[in-house]
């Protein structure tokens, strides 16, 4: 065993948030939470992931205008809040594949890259209903291929060939029509 896989062991190799996989968000997020929360102060960190982070304050300058203070100005708690929602964000973008992370590494808040994700996973998940619909419509097919094959067999020599390419060729007919009609929907 080489030196640095005896070090990943002995760390835990707890440097990685968990990957999101698409069509199981509601699992991903869960498994985030509790990955965040077992960072040192994950609490806050998760606090800032849900709500959103802290509201950098302002000074009035001596011309009367308004401006927000810069890093070196914020007190003790104001940078140590302003330096966990970096890491929330961080922790929020590691955890993402890179075609998700490519459509919302713009935002920079970690509350703001988890609503985005939420939306663009609901519609990537299927809803029972949709699934059962999906099914039926699998074993619609198959019994409609079975019944078929059941025809074809009782077809003898000759019949049974000519039987068995007409049905073979009106299906892929069906399957080209439906493959033009899927290339005409927009995509999501």
């Amino acid at each position: 065993m080489t030196a640095l896989a005896k070090f990943i062991i002995v760390t835990g190799a707890d440097n990685r948030p968990p990957m999101l996989d698409k069509p199981m968000y509601e699992t991903w997020k869960s498994r985030m939470e509790l990955y965040i929360q077992g960072k040192e102060h994950g609490r806050i960190i998760l606090n800032l992931v849900e709500n959103g982070p802290l509201f950098w304050p302002t000074i009035e300058q001596e011309d009367g205008t308004v401006r927000l203070k810069i890093y070196e100005e914020l007190s003790d708690k104001e940078k140590l809040q302003a330096d966990y929602d970096l890491k929330a964000t961080n922790i929020v973008l590691q955890g993402l594949t890179p075609d998700v992370y490519s459509l919302v590494n713009h935002h920079k808040v970690a509350k703001e890259i988890q609503d985005r994700v939420k939306l663009l996973m609901q519609g990537t998940s299927l809803s029972k209903q949709e699934r059962e619909c999906k099914l039926y419509n699998e074993f619609e097919k198959f019994s409609h291929i079975h019944i078929k094959m059941e025809m074809v067999s009782s077809c003898s020599g000759k019949d049974k060939f000519i039987t068995a390419c007409s049905y073979f060729t009106n299906t892929f007919k069906e399957i080209m029509k439906a493959q033009a009609l899927a290339s005409k929907l927009p995509r999501l």
